[in-house]
């Protein structure tokens, strides 16, 4: 029901809401499900290859942690406000915010993130900024987008380092 929560703990964040309203044991009518001699088959590598199934998270240990909200300070040493999983499309902005610190060779690359509705289809891309990473002292990076634009239901953030997903979240739009 969310594509791509099967992680470990330290790499994804997911509104207890909605892992308790997602999460429930369901079942698929058999009328619903397609007949064999009707239907083409189709092997998981034309799935994987169409972009049915979400990416891995890939482990990086600059990565330290992030979070959504509705608004974060100016000042990047603040703390957020708080973290928030549950926004209305009449919420101004949706803040994803990360924190990274160099702990590997790994020091330049780019930070981006794509934004995915449960059906894993492509809702909202943020381009790649170059960043570096040092080791003195944790650097955040984030960014906004509008949730008018997302319907009401589950979405999936994907963090990109270098254009691999090395954290993943997930929040809902009730509104």
């Amino acid at each position: 029901m969310l594509p791509g929560s099967r992680v470990n703990r330290e790499s994804i964040a997911v509104s207890n809401t909605a892992w308790t309203s997602l999460n429930r044991v369901t079942a698929t009518p058999i009328s619903l499900v397609p007949d064999a001699a009707t239907e083409t088959p189709v092997s998981l590598k034309v799935l994987a290859d169409s972009g049915a199934f979400s990416p891995p998270i890939a482990p990086f240990a600059s990565f330290l942690y992030g979070g959504t909200t509705t608004s974060l300070p100016a000042d990047p040493s603040a703390p957020a406000r708080r973290d928030v999983n549950d926004f209305s499309r009449k919420d101004p902005a949706i803040w994803v915010y990360t924190f990274w610190q160099k702990k590997d060779k790994a020091a330049k690359g780019t930070i981006g993130a794509k934004v995915y509705d449960v059906q894993n289809h492509l809702a909202v891309t943020v381009p790649p900024k170059k960043a570096t990473l040092v080791q003195e002292v944790p650097s955040r990076s984030a960014f906004s987008f509008s949730p008018a634009q997302l319907t009401p239901g589950v979405y999936r953030v994907d963090v990109l380092w270098l254009d691999q997903v090395v954290w993943r979240s997930f929040f809902r739009i009730v509104e």
